[in-house]
This record gives structure tokens, sequence and C-alpha cells, in this order.
């Protein structure tokens, strides 16, 4: 059986507050894989951001292809966090690009709670 064709991407993190910012991720499939799961890996570490990694935290969505989305809480403030999209069908795990952002501060203002940061 020749490797899964599944492409997710790492589309952008916004609605970043203190404590919880929104994934969006974009999933093409190549052929007829079955998508088994799919969502985001977060680490406050940029290393290792896999979904086998116990230190990291992972998100799963209910949808198996096209764009999607993960509304994340419970995020430290004042924290640099590492996000990836991930999707696992077939025989292995496809992981999209690596998107840095940090939480903001206690006390920020909420008209900024519209940064966006895309991959480029």
């Amino acid at each position: 059986m020749k490797d899964a064709e599944i492409v997710p991407e790492t589309v952008s993190i916004s609605n970043i507050t203190e404590g919880s910012a929104r994934f969006a991720g974009k999933l093409t499939i190549k052929d007829a894989t079955v998508i088994e799961e799919m969502g985001f890996v977060l680490s406050s570490t940029n290393s290792n951001m896999f979904i086998t990694n116990e230190s990291c935290t992972k998100f799963t969505v209910a949808s198996t292809t096209g764009d999607y989305f993960v509304d994340a809480t419970g995020l430290t403030p004042n924290t640099i966090y590492y996000v990836r999209a991930y999707a696992k069908g077939g025989y292995n795990t496809k992981y999209g690009e690596v998107i840095e952002f940090r939480t903001h501060s206690i006390g920020i203002n909420d008209d900024f709670s519209d940064d966006e940061y895309e991959w480029e």
C-alpha cells in the first residue's frame, strides 16, 4: 500500500487573548485515504512537536477534510506557544508548518484580541 497523500496546513492563529486562541487549518487529500484523526499539536517548546509526545497538547477536530479550526482555552498568559496542524491516515501522520504566537498579558486591552499570525 502506498503512503497516504494527505497535506495538512497550519493556516493561522487568531483571536488571541491571555488564555485562549483560535487555530485554523486546512486539509487536502490527494487520494482516497481515509482520515482517522486530524487537528493541532500545541507546545511551549518548538521541538519534538508530534502527537506521540506526551508534553504536547493535542486538539482533535471532527471534520475529515477542508478548512477546520479549534478554539483552544486554558493557555497561560504572556507565554510563547508553537502550534502545527496534523492529519493521521493510512500508515502515517503528516504535519503542517509550525506557527509561533504569544498569549496576551493579563489585563491587556481586548482591542488587541484580533491579532493574527499566518504561515507565509
